[in-house]
């Protein structure tokens, strides 16, 4: 099963989701519900990782990202095999999350890279 890790900035870009919906609709339910059904959508890639269809990227990147379309508004973009070797390049490509793989499996490469994101 794959780890989910939310980044401090993925998790100020959720906040700001709801509270421009908020603000938008007058509505703090359908805020929520908003709110809520990214984060389901973002669990269920726990289970099914490769959900999304396959993104384009910068050339820069050499690594493969998947979008989930979320609400037809808002896209969830994971993948890439982030390693410790590779998150420092990661992290300047205006990314909000990881969405770790197999990487997650180790204990010294999940604390390598949650070192690199703080």
């Amino acid at each position: 099963m794959t780890n989910i890790v939310w980044t401090q900035s993925a998790l100020q870009t959720l906040e700001l989701v709801y509270l421009q919906t908020l603000q938008y609709t007058k509505n703090e339910r359908i805020a929520a519900k908003l709110h809520n059904k990214l984060i389901k959508e973002a669990e269920m890639l726990r289970t099914f990782p490769n959900a999304g269809n396959i993104l384009n990227t910068s050339e820069r990147v050499t690594l493969c990202y998947r979008a989930l379309v979320v609400d037809t508004n808002y896209k969830l973009i994971y993948g890439g095999s982030i390693t410790p070797s590779n998150i420092k390049s990661i992290l300047s490509d205006n990314i909000d999350g990881y969405l770790l793989g197999s990487s997650s499996a180790s204990y010294d490469e999940l604390s390598s890279i949650i070192k690199c994101i703080k």
